[in-house]
């Protein structure tokens, strides 16, 4: 046998054998120092003087298809969209919620909300605040209509009350059985009498307890007669 053909293998080279092989898999085990950071959703702004809770149209959920949640923070109202990866990038959101800038349906609403919703719009377009304003204005409304109804109602209420007195009138009018009824009613025109003063003179006149002054023209006549006749 050749000994130039043996290699020998010393345990100095053993050792650093070994201490790679563990500084290998050191190198695999030790974590990475880059941390993830959690996407909070796209934060949602308001108009000054607006808040979230009332400016806000939540009904919208459940009429519109509608790919976001929303969540109230102290930090702020933010929108997480249902694609969210929960990773933030590099803008500070993923690209789920980056997204919802483009969205058409959050485009109008913060066009509602900057520049007022017409009150026609119908209510579930509407934010809590906006609700409240509409109460107060068919509030408003509906306590006008109702003093506008006692209103007609008091004079309805007049009016028949004349209406009644006026066929008590009619009816008294009508009977035969009231002695000098014309001249009662000349009496009663002449000096202005209301119709209530009237028909309590009527009455009076068909009791026999009223008699108004004056002379019709049968006692006019009557009185030339006996002129006439006893000379003058």
């Amino acid at each position: 046998m050749n000994h130039s053909d043996i290699t020998i293998i010393s345990d100095d080279d053993d050792l650093q054998l070994e201490m790679q092989k563990q500084a290998v898999s050191i190198k695999k085990q030790k974590p990475s120092k880059a941390r993830t950071k959690p996407c909070p959703g796209y934060q949602l702004h308001f108009p000054q003087g607006q808040q979230a809770h009332t400016s806000y149209p939540f009904a919208l959920h459940t009429i519109l298809p509608l790919t976001w949640e929303y969540s109230a923070r102290r930090d702020g109202f933010f929108l997480i969209a249902h694609s969210c990866t929960g990773i933030a990038g590099g803008n500070g959101w993923c690209k789920g919620c980056g997204d919802l800038v483009n969205n058409d349906y959050l485009q109008k609403i913060l066009a509602r909300v900057s520049n007022g919703i017409h009150e026609n719009t119908p209510l579930a377009f509407h934010g809590v605040g906006g609700l409240i304003d509409i109460v107060h204005r068919k509030m408003q409304t509906i306590d006008g209509l109702r003093l506008c109804h006692l209103n007609d109602f008091k004079k309805l209420v007049g009016k028949e009350g004349t209406i009644d007195i006026q066929k008590q009138l009619l009816l008294a009018i009508s009977s035969q059985y009231i002695p000098r009824l014309d001249h009662v009613l000349w009496v009663g025109f002449h000096h202005g009498t209301g119709i209530h003063a009237m028909l309590e003179h009527i009455k009076k006149a068909a009791e026999g307890t009223y008699h108004p002054k004056g002379f019709d023209e049968e006692e006019e006549l009557q009185a030339l007669l006996f002129l006439r006749l006893g000379s003058a």
